[in-house]
């Protein structure tokens, strides 16, 4: 494992580029200027940038008034990283980023907000040390006086992989590469603290002689990849992945040829807004209306004229009023959408995906299923528009699967021997069952499980009941469905035999938040419901159906439509309510604590103790007692070597021979825990002014040392 060090923050200036340098021409206006391009490719800013330079990732700041780029010299293959803004609205000379200048720094990114750089580096993690072998993501961030010194980003990003191409979402999801042996996979880190990056799926593995990098519109619906996969038109050509309703990415689409030629297109951005996309070509920055994107990779579709738009109406129409649950509001459905065509509510569509989002939209009009969606799929057809077979389709979805390890995303014995699985999936049970059965007997020994569901969107209920069988002396009854198709009602059961050990006795708790959905739902509502596990964090999403999917190669649609419902208590459109309601960002803390907590009132002797004394440093960290400022400061000062510091209303301590300081939490007004050291607690002895004379050490084994203040 690389070590990560996190470099202390320094204030540093800029310098301009010297005078041998072209001079940089008078420029108002977003965008330096630039007249805004149409829907073909336009060079942008021909005259500015540096003839003996390439110019990559180009990146603008909020209303297009501040830009960074990175420039190679093709000489030395060197890199360097350059900023100018608009100020009172003309354009400042460009700057050279001084620290881009030292070590191998590449793929620039900006932050929508324009506060944070990131970029790929071989650069030290330690001062003073040598250049890595793999390169990290690094972080700079905007000061009054420039770019702040560089850090290195924590192991939640960096691995002993290889890490590059950062790229950051509106919202402040973290996407870069890694790239394991010659296998590059796209990878997604979640904004908030304790977050670990998951990958990016497209059903197939993305080799590097095949894929070089991307980037995501600001709406996350649209990725951009630069690939050489087969059926290009030149070296490197740019594709699009878009985003369904279910949160899932397509399989790259061309762009065709209104984007791509027979040289190299690549390192691409959006602008902060999304209306334009840059990217190089031939060593040249470009640009492009975005609504270009959806067009080119429709460009070999069916002509959306008005006849077309009737057929694709009348077909989702039909597959609604014969698969949807609920005939009388199908019928509603089909009616409501027939009757936007007749008056002309759809005329001015021009693109496919629009009016598959536009018959989404009506037909939820009518009951607002989130499960019920029509998509725009170009994947139900070859590029010769012949239908992509069943089976093909299964192993595309068996492959997707498996890259995400079938949604076991980790697996962790957490102290007190309490396991946490996050689980992001349910993935069908025929094809993931042997990773099933070895997931649960990894936990066969513990005494609590959590399993966090936060982001579990569903999937298969095969492997909802495979897993539940676990938690279950003998067969017991989960759920009644009534299919509407097949007119008949279906229970769902336990199994009484499983593969390896229940865990029947074991102390359940199950996290959610307002993005669980689907099975993970019924997951959660089948243990709750049955008093077997206590549920934890927030009402989830509210999506109680099953859904059969249907595809029109035809049209290159598929419809999503949900086909049977619960008899039980549904939680359709209502969601499942946690038995303790938290914001999901602490769920998990939460529950770890009523693990522990409720571990301990079953153990005894020392075992006891223990948990107990963790359950309450953990529950501290979560809830702190609220200290007075006036009283912290009286704490503040020298016991001895050791040292106890005040700021901002927080108490720190620095041991004797340290150099860093730990945050303090308040179990009460005089005795505190210390962050990351769950074995000593401190507690001070107060006089009759309320001044602190004496620090005791409060150690979990029991020990206790009380060292008296110097303070003066």
């Amino acid at each position: 494992m690389k070590k990560i060090i996190l470099i202390s923050y320094l204030l540093i200036t800029t310098i301009t580029i010297t005078a041998q340098q072209t001079e940089f021409p008078k420029l108002t206006g977003p965008y330096l200027g630039q007249k805004l391009p149409g829907m073909t490719p336009e060079a942008f800013t021909p005259d500015i940038f540096s003839k003996e330079r390439e110019q990559h990732d180009l990146f603008f700041g909020p209303g297009g008034l501040e830009a960074v780029w990175t420039e190679r010299n093709p000489a030395d293959n060197t890199f360097r990283f350059l900023y100018t803004r608009s100020i009172d609205g003309i354009w400042s000379d460009p700057i050279v980023i001084p620290f881009s200048t030292t070590y191998r720094n590449m793929e620039l990114c900006m932050s929508m907000d324009g506060s944070r750089l990131y970029f790929a580096s071989d650069r030290p993690t330690s001062p003073g040390g040598e250049a890595q072998k793999m390169t990290d993501i690094w972080m700079s961030e905007k000061t009054v006086s420039g770019w702040g010194e560089p850090q290195c980003l924590t192991s939640s990003v960096n691995s002993p992989d290889l890490e590059l191409q950062p790229y950051v979402g509106f919202d402040g999801r973290l996407y870069f590469i890694r790239q394991s042996g010659k296998i590059r996979r796209i990878m997604c880190l979640m904004p908030g603290e304790g977050a670990s990056a998951d990958s990016v799926s497209f059903g197939v593995d993305l080799f590097e002689k095949q894929f070089a990098g991307f980037c995501i519109s600001p709406d996350e619906q649209i990725m951009i990849l630069h690939s050489r996969m087969e059926g290009g038109f030149g070296s490197w050509d740019l594709y699009a992945s878009f985003r369904d309703s279910s949160g899932n990415w397509g399989d790259p689409v061309n762009l065709g040829e209104a984007f791509n030629t027979e040289g190299v297109e690549g390192t691409v951005s959006f602008s902060p807004d999304g209306k334009y996309l840059f990217f190089a070509r031939d060593r040249k920055i470009w640009w492009i209306d975005a609504k270009a994107i959806v067009q080119g990779t429709e460009r070999k579709s069916l002509s959306l004229d008005r006849t077309v738009k009737g057929r694709i109406i009348d077909w989702v129409g039909s597959k609604v009023t014969e698969i949807y649950v609920y005939p009388d509001t199908a019928k509603a459905m089909a009616e409501f959408i027939r009757r936007q065509y007749q008056n002309n509510q759809y005329d001015t569509v021009t693109t496919l995906r629009t009016f598959a989002e536009l018959l989404t939209r009506d037909l939820r009009s009518i009951y607002p299923d989130k499960h019920l969606a029509v998509l725009f799929d170009p994947s139900v057809a070859t590029a010769d528009n012949n239908p992509v077979s069943e089976a093909e389709r299964m192993e595309r979805q068996k492959e997707q699967w498996r890259m995400h390890n079938y949604g076991f995303t980790k697996l962790e014995q957490l102290f007190g021997n309490v396991g946490y699985l996050k689980l992001d999936g349910f993935a069908n049970s025929s094809w993931a069952r042997d990773e099933a059965v070895g997931v649960m007997r990894f936990f066969s020994n513990c005494d609590a499980l959590i399993i966090d569901l936060r982001d579990n969107r569903g999937g298969h209920g095969n492997m909802v009941k495979l897993i539940l069988s676990y938690f279950f002396k003998e067969a017991t009854q989960l759920s009644s469905r009534y299919i509407r198709k097949e007119n008949r009602i279906e229970q769902t059961w336990t199994t009484d035999e499983v593969d390896g050990l229940k865990l029947s006795d074991v102390d359940l708790y199950v996290l959610t938040s307002n993005r669980t959905f689907s099975a993970a739902e019924a997951f959660a509502s089948n243990l709750k419901g049955l008093n077997r596990a206590t549920i934890v964090g927030e009402k989830t999403a509210g999506g109680g159906h099953t859904v059969e999917s249907v595809s029109s190669p035809d049209f290159k649609i598929t419809a999503r439509i949900p086909d049977s419902r619960g008899l039980d208590k549904s939680f359709e459109g209502e969601g499942v309510e946690p038995n303790v309601t938290i914001a999901s960002e602490n769920a998990f803390d939460l529950a770890y604590i009523l693990a522990l907590e409720n571990l301990s009132k079953k153990a005894e002797g020392n075992k006891k103790s223990i948990l107990a004394w963790t359950a309450e440093y953990q529950r501290t960290l979560l809830q702190p007692y609220k200290v007075q400022s006036k009283t912290l400061k009286k704490l503040a000062g020298s016991y001895r070597s050791l040292k106890i510091q005040c700021e901002s209303d927080c108490l720190y301590v620095i041991w004797p021979d340290a150099k860093d300081r730990k945050l303090l939490f308040a179990i009460s007004e005089y005795t505190f825990v210390v962050k990351g050291e769950s074995d000593v607690r401190l507690s001070f002895k107060i006089d009759e002014s309320g001044q602190a004379t004496a620090v005791k050490l409060i150690y979990s084994d029991g020990y206790q040392n009380e060292i008296p203040g110097n303070k003066k």
